[in-house]
Order: structure tokens, then C-alpha cells, then sequence
């Protein structure tokens, strides 16, 4: 291409980023037990051809622990100078960031103190691509300061107290909850010296919050972004956003990134599958995404799930709602359902039930008879014993979990393949109700006791349920019945 028409990279053009690989949790157990991150990461660098047009330094931390040790790591190696980007785990997105970059610059010179700007796009309640676990609120100014920053969680009580000065000093105030997070945040280069400088900075809320409640000290501001339009920006958070994303992917709405299909198999919808993959002309398959040089049997039928590669899954085998790790066999006749997740290794033998549990192929230091499903299969042990340990443990049974959302007309109407009538039993009606259901009609009797313990007003009961019943992509019939 001649030089003319090709935009030319110059300095003040080219972008730094921070983009930090490794999670810290363990929503992704079992099968992230067996991953090998570094490994894996560079293999894609040498590999892939967009790294031409980039410099990219894979810099590994054994002494990290977390988001913020990760910042003051790279804070003592002394590797960037200037603005950067920062991206946390797991970050898909199509956003131009020099544009951002130059609104982060132009509000630099009228902020000297303006340390990061966090980019938020719109999404309202419901939408696919906005977690549950991640709802914030924020309080900003005409110029987009954030004043207040809060993550609301679910089991938190929902009255939100607002410092009353950000309203005295400042002549307006907007507070947004229409957002959902993209991980993307634009940083000057004080970010780093203050990770360092306050150890107990561990995650980005953790830096949000401490600039919020000492900015005085700090000297220190933060600013948002709100995107609109065709822009996405997300993360893979949990199993819930991991099948949301892929989803989006699916349907193009993240273009350029686009699924990289050589064939495409459909025989319901949204299914997507891998290169070398062999499914049986009897098997039903809908809303899943199979991997490379997997082998499907006939007369299975898989449903809102995902297999990696290199499975093997027999004959009459019926997945749902699960996620498969590689190199797995489902033996036939069993049924895998209810959120279930199988780890890299696991052997399912015939005719074997698995519902709403996380497998692994290696034998635990301690296991119970209960826990051994097969010589591969083994319950991923959760400590429980301690009564201190017990919301962690429920935390984490959550965040394990897959999650999914399902189109309101699909749950209503039958469903050739899946619906009440099978004679294999694969049904909606006889199925366990999903999770999110469960966790909504939990939310709602929580909601009523608190509504006559506090005698809050009927309107605002009814606002607060609704605003669940639309997080939970719950039909009215559903909750009339």
C-alpha cells in the first residue's frame, strides 16, 4: 500500500498497554487447574501475524498474588513511561482506544491530578453482556468526574447512602446505573507509584475507592468514559459472562472479532463448531459451541453448553447447561446437566447422571466414597467444615456455575428435539429449574421480608422486583406461576 493512503504510527500515536493475563479466583475451576497460562501465551504470540504490528513483552510475576501486586511488579521494573492502557483478565473488546487516549490527555492538562479514566458502556438491566455480579452505580459530574463509585452485590442491603458533599459542591450531579464495566481503563503515569505506594490496593475497586475517600491525600481524581453505538468492551469474568460473550461473538456484534469457522454445522441455532469435529447426523444441537477434533455420537443431544477440544462423546449421551473440559469422554447413555463442569481428563462412564457438580480427573488427597463417580470422575472437593468459610465456599459455588439466559419465546414454546413431549425425557418442565431462576425467586423472598420487616411502600417492592425480574431474564409467567 503506498505511504499515502497508510496511516503513519507516530510517537505520540503509539499506544502502551498493560493487559493482565491471570485471574487471582477460581470461577473458572476445574478446567483452568489444568491450563498452562505462560506457555499457552506465548505460543499464540509466535504464532499469530498481528504481533507484526506490535511489540508485545510477556513479563511473568511468580511473586504476584493479585491485580495490584501485578501493578506494583511492573511499577519496580521501571517499564513504562506515559499514559497507558490497562486491561484487566479476560478484556474482548473493538474499541478505538486513541481516541480515548486523546480524551484522557485533553483531561489531563485541565486536571493535573487525573490519575485514570474508567470505560464504561451503556447497557441496560437485562442485557446479555452485563453481569449480574458486576452491577455498579456511579455518581459523576458535568465533566465526568466520578464523585461516588459503588459495586452493588446482590446480598448486600440495598439502601446506598450518598456523601452528602458531593451534591453540596458540586451544582450537578448525574447517577448512572444504565453501564456495565469494559475492564478498560485509560491511566496516566501516576497510576503505578500509588498501587505501590498503598499495598492494600489489591483490585481496581480497591484503587477507585482509596482515590474516592483520600483524594485529598492523594491528590488523585478519577474520570469515566461512557461509549454508545456498535463499540463493545467486556470481560470473561465467570462461566455466566464466558457464555454471554461467545454468544455476542457469534452474532457478529463484536466485529472485526468474529469466530474463525472453516465449516459450520448448524442444526439449531447459534451452535459453532471447531475444525475436525465429527457430529452424527442424528445428534441435536443448539445454542453450544464445540471445539477442534471432537467426536459426537448419534442421537445426542447438547444444549446451551461448551465442549473443548479433542471429547469424545458417545451415543444417547444428553448435555445441558455445562461445560465440557478437553479431552473428556461421555461414555453413552449418560446424562450430564444443570450447570455441571467437567475438568481436562474426565471419564463419565455409561449410563451415569451428573447434575449441578464440578468434576475432576485426578483422585483429591481426601475423597469420600460419595465423591468417586469413576477412576477419571471425582467431585471437586470444597472445604466447608469451617463455619467462617462457609459464604467464601458459597461465593465460589456460584461463580462456578454456568449460568444462562434464555430467549423469553424459546422457554415458552416447545422446541422440536427438546420439548415435553421427548421420550428420552430431555425436557424443560423435568429439567432442574436453572439457576438464575432459583437465585431470582430467592432475591424476591428476601425482597418481601425485608419490605415488612423495614414497612417500606408497595411501589418501591414492586420496582425492586422487577429490576430483578428483568437481571434474571424472568417472564411474567413465570413469576404469576
Amino acid at each position: 500500500m503506498a505511504s499515502n493512503n497508510k496511516e503513519i504510527i507516530r510517537k505520540e500515536n503509539a499506544i502502551q498497554a498493560i493487559v493482565i493475563a491471570d485471574t487471582f479466583g477460581n470461577e473458572f475451576v476445574p478446567i483452568s487447574d489444568d491450563i498452562p497460562h505462560v506457555s499457552t501465551y506465548k505460543s499464540v504470540k509466535n504464532s499469530e501475524g498481528w504481533t507484526l504490528t506490535m511489540k508485545v513483552n510477556i513479563i511473568v510475576s511468580e511473586s504476584s498474588r493479585s491485580f495490584g501486586d501485578c501493578l506494583r511488579d511492573l511499577d519496580a521494573k521501571g517499564l513504562l513511561r506515559g499514559d497507558f492502557v490497562l486491561l484487566e483478565p479476560g478484556t474482548i473488546s473493538n474499541i478505538q482506544l486513541l481516541p480515548l487516549m486523546r480524551k484522557h490527555n485533553d483531561i489531563t492538562k485541565h486536571d493535573k491530578g487525573a490519575a485514570m479514566t474508567l470505560i464504561y458502556q451503556e447497557a441496560g438491566i437485562g442485557h446479555i453482556s452485563r453481569s449480574t455480579q458486576e452491577d455498579i452505580l456511579i455518581a459523576i459530574n458535568s465533566q465526568k468526574r466520578v464523585l461516588f463509585h459503588k459495586k452493588l452485590r446482590k446480598d448486600e442491603e440495598r439502601k446506598i447512602e450518598f456523601p452528602l458533599e458531593i451534591f453540596l459542591e458540586n451544582p450537578s450531579v448525574s447517577l448512572l446505573h444504565n453501564i456495565k464495566d469494559t475492564h478498560i481503563a485509560i491511566c496516566s503515569s501516576s497510576v503505578l507509584p500509588l498501587f505501590s505506594d498503598n499495598f492494600d490496593f489489591q483490585t481496581k475497586d480497591d484503587f477507585i475507592r482509596g482515590l474516592l475517600m483520600n483524594e485529598e491525600i492523594l491528590g488523585s481524581t478519577v474520570y469515566c468514559h461512557i461509549l454508545k453505538g456498535s463499540q463493545f468492551g467486556g470481560a470473561v469474568t465467570n462461566w455466566r459472562m464466558y457464555q454471554a460473550i461467545s454468544r455476542e461473538l457469534n452474532n457478529k456484534w463484536i466485529y472485526p472479532l468474529v469466530p474463525s469457522i472453516k465449516r459450520n454445522k448448524v442444526l439449531k441455532k447459534d451452535v459453532v463448531i471447531g475444525d475436525g469435529t465429527k457430529v452424527a447426523d442424528s445428534a441435536l444441537l443448539q445454542r453450544t459451541i464445540l471445539g477442534d477434533n471432537i467426536s459426537v455420537g448419534n442421537n445426542v443431544k447438547i444444549d446451551n453448553s461448551f465442549v473443548f477440544s479433542n471429547t469424545k462423546i458417545e451415543d444417547n449421551v444428553i448435555i445441558t447447561h455445562s461445560v465440557i473440559g478437553p479431552n473428556c469422554v461421555i461414555k453413552s447413555m449418560s446424562k450430564v446437566t444443570a450447570g455441571s463442569i467437567l475438568g481436562k481428563g474426565c471419564v463419565i462412564e455409561k449410563d451415569t447422571f451428573i447434575e449441578n457438580t464440578l468434576l475432576q480427573a485426578t483422585e483429591p488427597e481426601t475423597c469420600e466414597d460419595h465423591d468417586k463417580l469413576g477412576s477419571k470422575a471425582y467431585r471437586l472437593k470444597l472445604d466447608e467444615d469451617d463455619e467462617e468459610d462457609k459464604s467464601v465456599t458459597v461465593l465460589t459455588r456460584k461463580m462456578s456455575r454456568l449460568h444462562i439466559q434464555e430467549d423469553d419465546c424459546e422457554s415458552e414454546c416447545d422446541i422440536d428435539g427438546f420439548s415435553d413431549s421427548d421420550e428420552d425425557g430431555l425436557s424443560y418442565t423435568q429439567s432442574p429449574v436453572p439457576d438464575d431462576t432459583k437465585l431470582f425467586f430467592t432475591e424476591v423472598i428476601d425482597s418481601l421480608t425485608r419490605g415488612f420487616e423495614d414497612n417500606l411502600l408497595c411501589d418501591n417492592l414492586i420496582l425492586e422486583i422487577n429490576s430483578s425480574r428483568y437481571a434474571y431474564n424472568v417472564t411474567v409467567k413465570e413469576v404469576i406461576c
